[in-house]
């Protein structure tokens, strides 16, 4: 296991990390990270309301929800990272796209949640 960590590159190691921590944290932190990842994704979601808005009693379940399924994105921007590094010559471009790949899945994480809870809102 010790060489198989070894063997991971930076960017493989740094998502793992950092999907761990943001979990813990997501855990720890009661919802509070879910309610605070709306802020970054509200202003594409549409017609959906602000957070202050929301209500109803699977507003609190979907922010922890949430809050332990958006570490997920940190696996799938190294993903991408990892199967784009020999077509994009340009660092920066891979970062953007890693930064746009998990806020892409934050923004999907809401986008879902808020569609299936429509008609409480």
């Amino acid at each position: 296991m010790k060489n198989h960590w070894k063997a991971l590159s930076y960017t493989s190691k740094f998502s793992i990390i950092a999907c761990l921590v943001c979990f813990v944290l997501g855990f720890l932190s009661m919802g509070l990270t879910g309610g605070l990842l709306y802020y970054t994704v509200f202003f594409v979601l549409g017609n959906f309301p602000h957070l202050d808005e929301i209500h109803g009693d699977w507003v609190w379940p979907a922010m922890l929800l949430i809050s332990w399924l958006f570490p997920l994105g940190f696996i799938f921007g190294g993903l991408a990272w990892h199967y784009l590094k020999e077509k994009v010559e340009s660092r920066i471009l891979l970062v953007v796209i890693y930064v746009v790949t998990v806020w892409s899945w934050i923004a999907f994480l809401w986008y879902m949640t808020l569609l299936a809870n429509n008609k409480v809102m």
